[in-house]
């Protein structure tokens, strides 16, 4: 390679050198001082390298090998110079993603995709979510074909083209997590950060060999969206939602139509839905409305009393503000009490109700939290839930590890539901 790059002249090295900088603020310099050897060098600048190989030996002597540096910029250099020196017509790369940091792997994946052209292919073998993000920022003329093994048996899967146009484009889809989830065996789309936190622990103590990638969705009506990428995608999948997710018709009807489910199964998850909200008796809007605004006029009326006499320390008063702003936002949501105890609020004829609808959800890859909202997962351990869910999931993260495995109570009993349907509901 190091002899066609010396035939490719200055403009070829030049190339090389450019493509190095930008990827490693590092250029290289081809040494042909010696007659009978060709090296490649690093160093900061060779801008001002002398044409005349025998003016440059000395200053190229003082400048350290190629061979000699770390194994990235080697074979980061190797690739390039492959690329841009030799004239082939089919380019075979296994792992070029290999020693590299992400940001030296998204840019391999930006320069092999300017390099493919109807005289050239390219075909590679990666592992690097980082390399497959810089291949399509440059290009959607790519084949990718995902490989899946189950037991001993590889199965190859060709990603529509449309799919990958529509995870490349869009800004949710696009993102690194969303996209790690191609390199895995399986994947959960839960609500929140601390929902993906919380699984995760649960799932690395209940079933260690599981291989799950877990994606934060940032809220319930993105969940469905994710979901139908990885489907399309050939990913086994589910997501997670909060109970709260039947609280309103329309939204659940949108997720539901989001999720592909058939009509005759849709009219019977909305009808179910029906019946455990009539249960509910969900306190009307207005009067929620009304019990929020009294609530905020006394915390108002307790600031300004506050506020008015300086004398008074104001430091309790402000740490007990974010609990009591908690209250009263808690009070405004509907079905308030099924969110916080699912179905243990519900009668027995309404949670048979329930479990009819779980089980067609499930179908469809959506699994709703029976215990109501993550913060009341642990009840069967004594963990009551609190609005403070930020020291919740940081209590939670740290007992976790601990707890006794008994599949009998949540969370581990929730886990294997959800793992039993991650294993039927293998997507084709």
């Amino acid at each position: 390679m190091l002899q066609a790059l010396y035939e490719g002249g200055a403009r070829a090295e030049k190339l090389v050198r450019d493509e190095v900088e930008r990827a490693f603020a590092l250029q290289v310099a081809l040494d042909f001082s010696a007659p009978r050897t060709l090296v490649l060098r690093v160093g900061a600048d060779f801008s001002k390298l002398p044409p005349d190989p025998r003016e440059a030996k000395p200053v190229l002597m003082r400048h350290e090998k190629l061979d000699d540096q770390g194994d990235g910029l080697r074979a980061f250099v190797g690739i390039i110079v492959a690329i841009l020196a030799v004239n082939r017509g089919v380019f075979l790369i296994d792992e070029p993603e290999t020693f590299l940091h992400p940001p030296q792997a998204f840019r391999i994946g930006q320069f092999l995709a300017n390099h493919a052209d109807e005289s050239r292919q390219l075909v590679v073998a990666t592992h690097s979510v980082d390399f497959l993000r810089g291949v399509l920022n440059q290009t959607r003329d790519v084949t990718v074909i995902r490989v899946d093994r189950t037991d001993d048996q590889n199965s190859f899967l060709r990603l529509e083209p449309t799919t990958l146009e529509r995870m490349a484009t869009d800004p949710l889809l696009s993102s690194a997590r969303v996209l790690d989830g191609l390199f895995y065996t399986g994947a959960l789309v839960v609500e929140a950060d601390r929902d993906a936190r919380f699984y995760q622990a649960v799932f690395k103590k209940r079933f260690p060999d599981v291989d799950l990638h877990f994606v934060n969705a940032d809220n319930k009506q993105t969940v469905s969206k994710i979901i139908r990428l990885y489907r399309d995608l050939v990913v086994r999948c589910s997501g997670i939602v909060d109970f709260d997710v039947l609280n309103d018709a329309r939204d659940f009807e949108s997720m539901l139509d989001g999720l592909a489910m058939d009509e005759p199964n849709k009219r019977a998850a909305l009808a179910l839905r029906g019946n455990i909200g009539a249960e509910a008796k969900e306190v009307p809007a207005e009067e929620r409305f009304a019990a929020a605004t009294s609530k905020i006029e006394v915390l108002s009326a307790e600031a300004r009393a506050c506020a008015a006499n300086l004398k008074d320390d104001l430091a309790p008063f402000l740490s007990a503000l974010d609990a009591k702003c908690r209250d009263i936002a808690e009070a405004a949501k509907g079905w308030r009490e099924l969110k916080q105890k699912g179905i243990c609020a519900l009668s027995e004829s309404a949670q048979a109700e329930f479990w009819k609808l779980y089980d067609l959800c499930t179908q469809v890859g959506l699994m709703i939290t029976p215990t109501g909202e993550l913060e009341s997962m642990l009840i069967d351990y004594a963990i009551e839930r609190t609005t403070d869910k930020r020291g919740w999931i940081s209590r939670a993260l740290k007992l976790i590890p601990g707890l006794e495995l008994d599949d009998a109570k949540n969370p581990w009993k929730f886990a294997v539901s959800v793992h039993d349907t991650l294993r039927v509901n293998k997507t084709a």
